[in-house]
């Protein structure tokens, strides 16, 4: 695995929705080249987002965890990402549910809650609530 890298969420979102070239053969044009375009049809009222933090290692196939550091905005707006502009875009940040473990078999999960109207976020580890500040 290489170093771990610094990015955002807006970058990783930029790379997930950029077009695609696709090998094809056009049967009315017989053209070779297209792009596959992605976009979001419709915005969800609730937005919970996945980041895949595991890949495979080339030597041996196994899964390795990526320990990037990728910065989580409070407010994020999808317009970018949508087809049209009739759906509401914009999302506020409730929770993130982090791993913190080195491999994939071993590890624990904890979940920092945002407090109402506010920037501050509660850590929660299995019985343990306490505040949190940090990035």
């Amino acid at each position: 695995p290489g170093v771990p890298t610094r990015t955002s969420l807006e970058n990783l979102l930029t790379s997930y929705f950029a077009d695609e070239a696709v090998s094809s053969r056009c049967e009315e044009c017989q053209s070779t080249s297209a792009a596959m375009k992605k976009g979001i049809l419709e915005t969800p009222l609730g937005l919970i987002l996945h980041l895949k933090r595991f890949e495979a290692y080339q030597h041996g196939g196994r899964l390795v965890k990526r320990n990037d550091f990728v910065h989580i905005p409070l407010d994020l707006d999808l317009r970018d990402f949508c087809v049209t502009d009739e759906d509401p875009s914009k999302y506020e940040l409730h929770s993130i549910v982090a791993h913190t473990g080195t491999s994939l078999n071993h590890g624990h999960y904890v979940t920092y809650v945002r407090q109402p109207n506010s920037d501050h976020f509660l850590l929660f580890d299995d019985a343990v609530v306490e505040h949190f500040s940090g990035n």
